[in-house]
């Protein structure tokens, strides 16, 4: 969300990975980059899901990153996406 310089990004692509905390239980996952069409149809998931927030939290990552114009295409064109998927223990 916070660009590909975050540390919890670069520690995934780093191989950092081990589990992903939601809520109260630990999970262990697996990831991948999206491509392009996938980060595309991802944004327009949410979108439909989540009109109101999508718009607000697409603002305010366009204006913490300093991106010009449109901020979901923006967002698109400059931020990565990974998929991540839970891995059984």
């Amino acid at each position: 969300m916070w660009s590909a310089e975050s540390d919890w990004y670069r520690n995934v692509i780093a191989g950092g990975l081990v589990e992903i905390h939601v809520r109260s239980e630990k999970r262990r996952a697996e990831w991948r980059e999206l491509d392009k069409a996938e980060e595309r149809d991802a944004a327009e998931v949410f979108r439909v899901a989540h009109p109101i927030y999508s718009r607000v939290i697409l603002r305010i990552i366009a204006r913490l990153n300093g991106f010009e114009g449109d901020p979901a295409e923006a967002a698109l064109q400059n931020l990565p996406m990974l998929a991540f998927r839970r891995v059984e223990s």
